[in-house]
């Protein structure tokens, strides 16, 4: 486990062995085609090993291969882990459209576990786009817009249940209010007393810049 210089090794190997005309055996084998699962394997094994533009050129060889057998498993399965790739690179807007693919056709072939995994890809991509955004928009001072938009994701994260960024939105609505200035302030606390929360439920590493934030700015 976690050897990923070997692991692309072998995915290169087992995908130089692949041979499309198989497609339908290996189904009936395995549920789903062979040569997607390793292009899918290898897309993510790239991006873990510090190639994320090679995993882009793989997660989009993969799409290309899948609807040549017309396998809607592994159609969608290609089109997930697409979106996936995008999102790891925080390609905020690129999972969108292969997501939305992902989902139309699993709704459409009744797959419920694509389809439940590719409505969690589109609001973690939305909910990063919208942190992403109020945080350029705390850059440049433009503060009642960073409200606005930290507002929309933290109506997009309880909408959605998407507990991927939650607590990047929290931290940023704590930094804005505590820019304000105003430490006596009743709104400083929720955002805290949420992240609060958040920190302990996911337990995470010490040296995580939220946790430093939180701490320094306790009251």
């Amino acid at each position: 486990m976690g050897e990923l210089t070997i692991a692309r090794e072998r995915f290169e190997q087992s995908l130089a062995l692949y041979r499309p005309e198989m497609h339908d055996s290996q189904i009936a084998q395995y549920g789903t085609d062979l040569g997607v699962a390793g292009h899918c394997y290898h897309a993510l094994t790239l991006w873990h090993l510090g190639y994320p533009d090679q995993a882009v050129e793989e997660s989009y060889r993969n799409i290309t291969l899948a609807p040549d057998g017309a396998h809607p498993f592994s159609q969608a399965y290609a089109l997930f882990v697409s979106a996936w790739v995008h999102h790891l690179r925080r390609d905020v807007s690129a999972p969108q459209p292969q997501a939305e693919a992902a989902i139309r056709l699993a709704t459409e072939q009744e797959l419920s576990y694509w389809a439940a995994l590719s409505g969690l890809m589109r609001g973690m991509s939305g909910t990063l786009l919208l942190s992403m955004l109020a945080e350029a928009y705390g850059r440049n001072g433009q503060r009642e817009a960073e409200q606005t938009v930290l507002t929309e994701a933290l109506e997009l994260v309880d909408e959605n249940d998407e507990r991927a960024y939650d607590a990047r939105v929290y931290q940023l609505q704590g930094e804005l209010v505590y820019k304000e200035k105003r430490p006596n302030s009743k709104k400083r606390k929720p955002p805290f007393r949420k992240l609060s929360t958040l920190l302990a439920s996911k337990r995470p590493n010490p040296s995580n810049g939220i946790v430093n934030l939180f701490t320094l700015m306790q009251p």
